[in-house]
């Protein structure tokens, strides 16, 4: 009985996360399955945490003090009690559902749903690049519009390529699957053609998407590596190394892009489409676009482009907003109702405030904010701990997507409030990048002798 239970619990927690990225543009079908798996998702974490408390498996201190920080969301839903407060409720267990993901574990299973999500994810982002190179090479531009507000689009689009996924979004999940794919070879100790050409896949895709915060995020990556994964022992040496690899790394992007940039040059989608829905069919139809050959249509590169796309303006309708209600903020779900910045409010309910801290701290307040900072502080202790005196160069490996991806979010905002894979990727790798330290039984004990 016990093995059909973890077999079921394995099956929804993989389809949980997975569901999001397979079907970003149909939430309002599948919002219904999405808050299903959620309730399930949470009572599998009350069993666990239940069954398995008195084995002291997991990290207590963590778990108190996310669950603080879901507590200080419901004061902000009480002292907004007259705006969406069952919306807001409904996004508290959303959040508890996906940040206790992973460190709410069950050690039969958690290994396996991360070979599972492995393999998932090299193969989704596998797909997309080819897709997008078929599109190209037949010169289409499609626009999938799913309402009025929401529209995706799947060709070459303000001279940037458009996977049918926002191009920052695309960047991400390629140096994931690069990542990921890394660390399958290292475990499996073994020649993995279709990992190999994946990793040159998603470098070339990651190139072409010219997104600044996501080669940012490399950047961090790149140095972490050379400083703690690396054998090296004069730490002179790694830090001499650190803006070489970086430049060569950069080098590599800028001259891949100009590469297809040459390529595309005279690119001209010959025909451009739009799907839609039909409100007399009920059904999703499709025409080809009247006007379609627009110089913006065109590849151009954009890495030397100064402006920050909105964001200025966005922080600063945001520190606004907080200047109101500094202590309780406005609520997750009141952000586009409140927002008082000079730009579109559905692009800010879409993309946040594009900083994961501010939008912290204007949904729930101050004290949200500090228990925000504080648990991101105490994970950054505990990987960099690890990356010091670990051994396991995989682990270690596993734990720099962590840095990389909340570099990012200095610029973007993906790990919380949004229903999005990286939002869920995010707690889910942070959460077994723990558990895999926590497993270090020999880097648990010297850290108790320095303690002592």
């Amino acid at each position: 009985m016990e093995r059909k239970i973890d077999k079921i619990s394995l099956l929804i927690k993989f389809i949980y996360m997975n569901m999001f990225i397979v079907s970003f543009a149909f939430y309002e079908k599948m919002h219904l399955f999405y808050k299903m798996f959620t309730i399930l998702v949470v009572i599998d974490l009350v069993y666990l945490f239940i069954k398995n408390y008195r084995k002291k498996e997991y990290d207590f201190k963590l778990i108190m003090l996310i669950s603080l920080f879901m507590f200080t969301h419901f004061i902000t839903a009480l002292a907004n009690y007259n705006e969406n407060f069952f919306g807001n409720i409904i996004e508290i267990i959303f959040m508890f559902s996906y940040c206790l993901l992973t460190i709410i574990y069950d050690k039969n299973n958690i290994e396996k749903l991360f070979k599972m999500n492995v393999y998932f994810i090299n193969v989704f982002t596998f797909i997309i690049p080819i897709s997008t190179l078929f599109v190209l090479i037949n010169k289409y531009n499609f626009i999938l519009e799913v309402t009025e507000e929401k529209r995706y689009m799947f060709g070459i689009f303000r001279g940037r390529v458009w996977p049918l996924i926002n191009p920052n979004t695309m960047a991400a999940l390629s140096y994931i699957s690069i990542i990921l794919s890394i660390i399958l070879i290292l475990r499996q100790n073994k020649k993995n053609i279709f990992l190999k050409i994946n990793v040159l896949t998603q470098f070339i895709f990651f190139s072409l998407q010219q997104s600044r915060g996501a080669m940012l995020s490399c950047s961090v990556m790149i140095v972490l590596y050379l400083l703690f994964i690396k054998k090296e022992n004069l730490i002179y040496k790694k830090i001499i190394k650190a803006p070489i690899f970086i430049l060569i790394f950069l080098f590599l992007v800028f001259s891949i892009n100009m590469l297809f940039n040459i390529i595309l040059n005279s690119y001209e989608a010959e025909k451009g489409f739009v799907i839609y829905k039909d409100n007399y069919s009920n059904s999703y139809v499709m025409k080809e676009l009247e006007e379609n050959n627009r110089e913006e249509n065109k590849m151009k590169i954009r890495f030397n482009d100064s402006t920050t796309n909105g964001r200025y303006e966005i922080w600063q309708g945001a520190l606004k907003m907080i200047s109101n209600k500094t202590i309780f903020g406005y609520g997750v779900r009141n952000i586009e109702k409140n927002y008082i910045g000079g730009l579109n409010k559905q692009i800010v309910h879409n993309a946040n405030f594009h900083n994961i801290y501010l939008n912290v701290l204007v949904s729930g307040g101050i004290l949200n904010l500090i228990v925000f900072l504080v648990i991101v502080s105490y994970f950054i202790y505990k990987f960099l701990y690890y990356l010091i005196f670990g051994k396991s160069n995989d682990i270690k490996i596993v734990l720099l997507l962590f840095f990389g991806i909340l570099t990012s979010e200095f610029f973007e905002s993906t790990i919380l409030y949004v229903t999005s894979y990286l939002n869920i990727f995010f707690w889910f790798i942070t959460g077994y990048g723990l558990y895999l330290c926590n497993k270090d039984k020999e880097v648990d004990f010297k850290l108790k002798s320095i303690m002592n």
